[in-house]
Formats: C-alpha cells, sequence, structure tokens
C-alpha cells in the first residue's frame, strides 16, 4: 500500500530562508497515462542542469568518501536492503550500478558469482581497491552505463538475481528494464527513492542562487511503479525509512565534498554553499553531520523471460 511518510530532521528549519517550505517526502499517484514519457521528459530537463550521476564519482576521493559513510552506517545498512532477497550458494548475480561495492562485497561472500556494472572510474577504482583487499575473486567488473552494456558480448546470461540498487538515473527505464528481463530467470529488484529526499530539498533551495536557474529533480517512484504497471509488470513493493548521515571533520572538507554534488565552479558559488552549510550541519563531537533521511522503496518480480 502506497503511503504518505514525513520526517522532521535538523537542518529543516533553516530551508525555509533558502525558499524549500516544506521538504517532507511524500508518495503520490495521478493520473498520468505515459509514465516512460514523464521518466524520459524529467531525465531531458536534468541534462546540462544537474550534475550526471556516472560523472558526479569520477574523483576517487569523493568515491572514497562515500564508501566510508557506507562503513560508518555498519551493516545494517546492507542488511536491510539485501533483506528478502532470494539467493542461493549457486546464484549468479547482476549489480547495475554497483557504486564502490555496497552490495557487491557482500553478495560475493552468498552467492557464485557477481557481475558488478559500475559507469564511474571513481567508483570503479574503490570498487577494484575493495575487491582486492576483501579477495572478493568471485566478481567481475564492467565499467559501463547500463545502456551502453552489450547484452550478448558484455554478458554471459542467464542471472538468477538481477539488483539496480539506488542507480536508476537512466534516460529511457523502461528500455533499462526490459535489458534487465532479457538477462534474469528469477528476480529483478529495483530500488529507488519516494517523493523528496532531504538532498533534493537541499538542491531544491540552492541551485537558483548558485545557478539562476530552478533544479530538476529526477523521477521517483511514483513514476517508476508507474512504467513497471504499463509494462504489465505488479511488483510486490516495500518501502523503508532510512537515515543517511553524512560525517565531515571540518567545514572545508564538507564544501570540498559537497561541490560536486552542487555543481560548484566558481569561488562566488562556495562561498555561497560554504554559508548554506554552515547553517544546516550539525556538531556531533568532533565531527559536522549533514543530515540525510528518505524513503527506499524495493521493487520486485520473478520473471521467466530468458529462454
Amino acid at each position: 500500500m502506497f503511503t504518505n511518510c514525513g520526517v522532521e530532521f535538523p537542518a529543516l528549519p533553516h530551508l525555509g530562508q533558502w525558499g524549500v517550505q516544506n521538504s517532507q517526502s511524500r508518495f503520490f499517484t495521478s493520473a498520468q497515462t505515459d509514465w516512460n514519457g514523464v521518466w524520459k521528459d524529467m531525465m531531458a530537463r536534468r541534462k546540462g542542469v544537474a550534475p550526471d550521476c556516472a560523472t558526479l564519482w569520477d574523483d576517487q576521493k569523493h568515491a572514497r568518501h562515500y564508501w566510508n559513510t557506507i562503513q560508518q552506517l555498519g551493516q545494517s545498512y546492507t542488511h536491510r536492503i539485501l533483506s528478502g532477497i532470494a539467493l542461493a550458494p549457486k546464484s549468479r548475480v547482476l549489480d547495475i550500478g554497483a557504486g564502490p561495492g555496497t552490495l557487491a562485497i557482500p553478495l560475493s561472500k552468498s552467492v557464485c558469482r557477481v557481475i558488478a556494472v559500475e559507469p564511474s572510474p571513481g567508483m570503479m577504482a574503490v570498487l577494484k581497491e575493495n575487491i582486492s583487499r576483501g579477495n572478493s575473486s568471485n566478481i567481475t567488473c564492467i565499467q559501463e552505463r547500463w545502456e551502453e552494456v552489450d547484452v550478448d558480448s558484455d554478458l554471459s546470461a542467464p542471472f538468477n538475481v538481477v539488483i539496480a540498487a539506488f542507480s536508476l538515473d537512466m534516460p529511457d527505464i523502461r528500455k533499462a528494464i526490459e535489458k534487465m528481463i532479457r538477462l534474469c530467470h528469477g528476480y529483478v529488484y529495483l530500488y529507488w527513492f519516494v517523493g523528496i529526499p532531504t538532498w533534493t530539498a537541499y538542491y531544491t533551495a540552492l541551485w537558483p542562487t548558485i545557478h539562476g536557474t530552478r533544479y530538476q529533480p529526477s523521477p521517483k517512484a511514483e513514476v517508476l511503479i508507474g512504467v513497471l504497471m504499463e509494462m504489465g509488470i505488479h511488483p510486490a513493493v516495500e518501502f523503508t525509512p532510512v537515515v543517511f548521515p553524512i560525517k565531515f571533520h571540518s567545514l572545508d572538507e564538507a564544501v570540498e565534498e559537497v561541490s560536486p554534488e552542487f555543481y560548484v565552479q566558481t569561488d562566488p558559488q562556495r562561498e555561497t554553499l560554504t554559508r548554506f552549510l554552515e547553517r544546516i550541519l550539525v556538531r556531533e563531537g568532533d565531527c559536522l553531520v549533514l543530515s540525510h533521511f528518505y524513503i527506499a522503496v524495493k521493487a520486485s518480480w520473478k520473471t521467466t523471460a530468458f529462454p
């Protein structure tokens, strides 16, 4: 059942000063019929306005900071994501948008083979470091965007499980899902965001000041579910609230790490971001914390499309 969800977090009182009156997350439905058209239009409007999700992580230092954040969250974070996934020792898993190995590394300990598709050179470098450090020899890496992967030459199907976890910033989501189904004889699991995650509220608040234009958000779960229904897929849907605090040792480090996500390129833009972060960062011990909260949706279904 789709529900409305909201949360209070420490930075909320300050967002109104930057043009955001309500950052609470909501799931809604509407009478739109061409859901994939909605998805493609929203993604097209992001082009040249917001950073591309893959190139955002080109820098290894930025990608490594993300991995460190995942490590700080502990095993409970990945356990919540992987809970309920149909896995067996002989399973072959395709992890699309694998990042630094958030799921690929723990999955490799309980399945036969993991194929990790990740386009970002920064994330791929950290992923390979983690594979080497953990001696995860059953992970194979493919550095390509999912839409550019040749399923016949790059992959050896079928896969028992296909996962795309928070990596759905793709221009044509229906085509991307059809590609996943083509390779799968088992279960597909898609994870995405519901409503307005706090970082979208941050972008929306600050984008006009930094860039002189409105921020263009990516389509969220309501559009994804609409596309699946259009395809005749009626997925099992689960919602999970996630608290995702990001820690920094100083304001300078926070500005450096967050700047790529706000597409900061000039000194005045950096100064604006610095003033914004001064207002919303919360001191916890010797760290400054950027509060993040989102509602995650897991949409899953069984497919027997592979011949």
